[in-house]
């Protein structure tokens, strides 16, 4: 752990002059030049971000006249800007980590019910931008009650576009993940450009992917981390080069669709494999069905209906996996 979260080599803030009157301690255009900042989680969920008092100063007992006057006074931040800022971030509860310069963050709003958000940054990989607006800010307290979150993410690797992320939803709990519902609408150019975003992960070569998606947490409240479920899903790509999974065997493209949780998911595709033509179509249950099978490792089952067809002949699979049957 950082002794400090954030560092900065210079810092600027205009004062509101009226809103002194009414004890309001009102900073606007707060720019921060080449700040350093430390981000971190436990698995708990406990954040140094979060503005909490320490156990000292939690059960000190301040007199009286001290407390009258400071609860006479609040504290407002409208706007901030940020120059040529170092991010790290060791989240251990999504289990990410890593680091970038941000260029830079424009927030503003930040006092307001929706503030808005700009910001760009680069690593060593590629560039991106997000932009859009979340609900309130408050650093100080958890307690959320649908905080809703509206953003647009567009990354570019060697100075052409890699991918868009939208993400619009409201999330109950941000600090713990938890009571999400969440939509995400993106583009990948290559799937295979997303492994420098995530260190260790291998992934197919897939080309062109799109993805509609909503996401809920399948959790109890009182439980430990989040469960999240598909609510619908609807998936389509260019070429896909399947051949680690199966030898000569390449895609034109691929389909999957699941309106809704009880609904089918469709899957249908075309390509081939060595040098013959074949297409495939068929089901794999709802997504509710596909959600138990996964997060119950296959002891729940999965219905699936398959038929394949092509330049030899047909075949058709149907029946149940995981569940004890096959």
């Amino acid at each position: 752990a950082y002794t400090d979260m954030l560092t900065a080599e210079q810092l600027q803030a205009s004062i509101g002059f009226m809103p002194l009157l009414h004890h309001e301690l009102r900073l606007e255009n707060v720019s921060l030049t080449h700040p350093v900042l430390h981000l971190e989680r436990t698995q708990a969920g406990e954040a140094n971000w979060r503005l909490s008092p320490t156990s000292a100063q939690a059960t000190a007992k301040p007199d009286a006249a001290t407390t009258q006057a400071a609860s006479d006074w609040k504290v407002q931040v409208g706007s901030v800007r940020v120059s040529n800022a170092d991010l790290d971030w060791d989240d251990r509860l999504s289990g990410s980590r890593g680091k970038v310069v941000l260029d830079h963050i424009n927030l503003s709003g930040v006092d307001g019910a929706q503030p808005q958000l700009d910001v760009a940054g680069h690593d060593a990989d590629g560039s991106f931008t997000l932009a859009g607006h979340t609900g309130a800010i408050n650093l100080a307290s958890t307690a959320r009650a649908g905080w809703p979150v509206a953003l647009k993410a567009t990354f570019l690797s060697g100075g052409q576009q890699a991918g868009q992320l939208a993400v619009d939803g409201t999330v109950a709990d941000p600090d713990h993940m938890k009571g999400y519902n969440i939509t995400l609408d993106g583009n990948v150019a290559s799937l295979k450009t997303v492994e420098s975003l995530v260190p260790g992960l291998t992934l197919p070569d897939v080309r062109r992917l799109s993805f509609r998606a909503n996401v809920v947490d399948g959790s109890r409240p009182d439980s430990t981390g989040s469960t999240p479920l598909l609510n619908s899903l609807h998936l389509d790509t260019g070429a896909v080069d399947a051949g680690q999974y199966l030898s000569g065997l390449t895609l034109q493209g691929l389909s999957i669709d699941a309106p809704g949780p009880k609904d089918a998911v469709s899957i249908r595709s075309q390509g081939q494999w060595q040098g013959q033509a074949l297409k495939l179509s068929g089901t794999l249950g709802s997504l509710q069905q596909v959600d138990a099978a996964v997060t119950s490792h296959l002891a729940d089952p999965l219905p699936l209906s398959l038929d394949l067809s092509g330049d030899p002949g047909a075949l058709r699979v149907a029946g149940t996996l995981g569940g004890g049957h096959a």
